[in-house]
């Protein structure tokens, strides 16, 4: 527990954190019930969440194969969700709100084509980026701990974001 307010403070102090609420890819590419430990943080931290859906990474890096493949990856950001009015008490109503809009967005981009817009460089555009970044980040370290004895606890489907700008 003391990790965990460590983590909080940490957060509440402006760091940014990337949590994958499924705790394992999908082995079909169904979205997983979520763990409660990414909620807690974000309830103990108070800082919003950042729902986010994916779609095309089961295609380039499926559950049971170990390297990757060229593709293409949509994401779908959504609204932030506020965890301030939040108390460990309703922490599951919080998880399916989050749920919720994580299923929405993975139906609209499930079947979108991807749309590129010249010029357009937006502050949602950049902050899509730099979770880009962070996802290749998170895959290196998921690779890392596929080939040693870390056991990973992510998912490339659908995460969380947990932004303090």
């Amino acid at each position: 527990m003391e990790a965990m307010n460590k983590a909080a403070d940490r957060i509440r102090d402006g760091m940014s954190v990337v949590i994958f609420p499924e705790g394992s890819r999908s082995p079909d590419g169904t979205i997983q019930p979520f763990k409660k430990g990414g909620f807690t943080l974000a309830i103990k931290s108070k800082v919003p969440i950042v729902p986010l859906a994916l779609t095309g990474s089961r295609e380039i890096m499926p559950k049971e194969r170990l390297t990757a493949a060229s593709g293409e990856i949509r994401i779908r950001m959504g609204h932030p969700i506020e965890t301030i009015q939040h108390s460990m008490k309703d922490r599951k109503v919080l998880m399916e709100k989050v749920r919720e809009t994580i299923l929405e967005n993975f139906r609209l981009i499930s079947g979108e084509k991807t749309r590129r817009t010249r010029g357009e460089d937006s502050i949602k555009e950049k902050l899509k980026r730099e979770i880009v970044g962070i996802l290749l980040v998170a895959l290196g370290i998921f690779l890392f701990c596929e080939f040693g004895d870390l056991r990973p606890r992510g998912s490339l489907s659908f995460l969380l974001f947990l932004f303090k700008g």
